[in-house]
C-alpha cells in the first residue's frame, strides 16, 4: 500500500467536490481493487492502464504525460490530476454515486450506470450490444475476474462481491480508518446512539441489504463531511496500533454472513474522539440547524433513527433534543452528523 499522507487530503477533496457522495470508504476499496493502492503499478496483463486507479495510457498521453513518468508520481498527485477529476466527472454525469459498488461500475463500464442498477442487472455480456458496444468490451476485459463460473455475463452483484472481498483486507480497513483520523472526524456509525451505521461501503446508500437499488437513500442519512482537512502531523502510530488490534481495539468493520446473504455490521459501541483515545461515547443532545430544520422535522428524524424525542428545546439557532443530562458526563464534544445535524457527545 502506498498512500502518502497528502493522499488523504486529496480523498476528502473528492468527497467535498461531490457534496459528500464519494466518500473515502467508497473510493479506497475501488482503487485497492484496481492497483492495491500502488501508484507505481502498470496493468498486470500489460494492458495500457497505469497507476493507482489504472488510468488509460491514451488519457495520459492526450494530456501530455508519459505513462512511465506517471508511475513515478505519488498517489496524491495522481489523485489530484487524473483519478479525482475522473471520479468527480462520473458523479456529475451520472448522478450521485454513493457506494463502492456503483463507483466500481463507473470505473469499469460507465455507460451501464443509467440502466443497470440492482445486483441482478447485467453490465457486461459476451457479444452484447446494449450499451453502445461497451457491454461486450467490458466483458472481454473483465470476464476472467468476474465470471469465473462462465455465465457469459457480469452483473452489478458480481462487482459488489468483489468489493466485499476487498473490504475483508485489513489494509483497506487501515486506509479507511487513516482517512477519518486525518479528517479529525469520527468514522461514521462508530459509537453508542449512532444507529444508522456503520454502513457497508459495498452497499452505501445506493442499495438495500438485498441488493435492490434505492438511489442513494433509505439506509440512513447521507453524512456530508464538514470543515477542512487537518494540517497537523499525521498520527500513524495510533492508526497502525488500532488496526493491528482490530478486535481488541474495537474498530468498526464489515462482513458477510456465513451464507453470503444480507450484510451485517459490528461496532465496538465506542466513538473515536481523537486519534489517541477511545471511550464509551453517548449522544447527550441532538442539534438541528435552524431554519433548515423545524421542530416537526427534527422530531421525525430523531424518532426514525431511534432517539428520544420528548425533551425538545427550540432556540434561534437550533432545535435541541436532549437524550441525557449533561451532568451525567465528565466531558462533552460536538460532532457533525452532516446535513445540518450535530450531536453533543458525552464521555463519563
Amino acid at each position: 500500500m502506498a498512500l502518502d499522507q497528502p493522499s488523504y487530503k486529496s480523498l476528502w477533496a473528492i468527497t467535498d467536490a461531490t457534496h459528500g457522495d464519494l466518500r473515502p470508504e467508497y473510493l479506497i476499496p475501488v482503487m485497492f481493487s484496481e492497483s492495491g493502492l500502488n501508484p507505481s503499478l502498470q496493468n498486470h496483463a500489460g494492458a495500457d492502464y497505469w497507476g493507482i486507479n489504472q488510468i488509460s495510457g491514451k488519457t495520459l498521453r492526450d494530456a501530455g504525460v508519459d505513462p512511465h513518468d506517471y508511475l513515478t508520481w505519488p498517489a496524491s498527485k495522481q489523485l489530484n490530476r487524473f483519478a479525482g477529476p475522473y471520479f468527480i466527472g462520473q458523479n456529475r454525469q451520472y448522478g450521485p454515486i454513493r457506494s463502492a459498488t456503483r463507483l466500481y461500475q463507473a470505473n469499469m463500464c460507465p455507460a451501464t450506470l443509467p440502466d443497470a442498477h440492482s445486483f441482478d442487472d447485467v453490465i457486461a455480456r459476451k457479444n452484447g450490444t446494449k450499451y453502445r458496444g461497451e457491454e461486450a468490451s467490458c466483458y472481454a476485459g473483465n470476464a476472467g475476474l468476474f465470471d469465473r463460473q462462465h455465465k457469459g455475463y457480469i452483473t452489478v452483484g458480481d462487482l459488489a462481491t468483489a468489493i466485499e472481498n476487498t473490504l475483508k483486507d485489513v489494509r483497506v480497513d487501515a486506509a479507511i480508518a487513516a482517512a477519518y483520523v486525518f479528517r479529525g472526524e469520527p468514522r461514521p456509525g462508530v459509537g453508542a446512539g449512532l444507529t444508522d451505521g456503520p454502513r457497508n461501503p459495498a452497499l452505501g446508500t445506493d442499495f438495500d441489504a438485498h441488493g435492490n437499488y434505492i438511489g442513494g437513500g433509505g439506509v440512513g442519512p447521507i453524512v456530508k463531511p464538514s470543515g477542512v482537512s487537518s494540517s497537523a502531523g499525521f498520527p500513524w502510530f495510533p492508526v497502525l496500533l488500532g488496526v493491528g488490534m482490530v478486535g481488541a481495539a474495537g474498530a468498526a468493520f464489515w462482513y458477510l454472513d456465513k451464507h453470503g446473504g444480507p450484510r451485517r455490521y459490528f461496532a465496538s459501541g465506542g466513538m473515536e474522539e481523537n486519534p489517541t483515545s477511545r471511550g464509551a461515547g453517548q449522544v447527550q443532545s441532538l442539534l438541528f440547524n435552524r431554519p433548515s430544520w423545524t421542530e416537526t422535522s427534527a422530531v421525525a428524524w430523531a424518532r426514525k433513527h431511534h432517539y428520544r424525542a420528548s425533551k425538545v428545546d427550540v432556540t434561534a439557532q437550533y432545535v435541541r433534543i436532549r437524550q441525557a443530562s449533561s451532568g451525567s458526563f465528565s466531558r462533552l464534544r460536538t460532532v457533525s452528523f452532516g446535513r445540518g445535524v450535530k450531536a453533543v457527545m458525552g464521555w463519563r
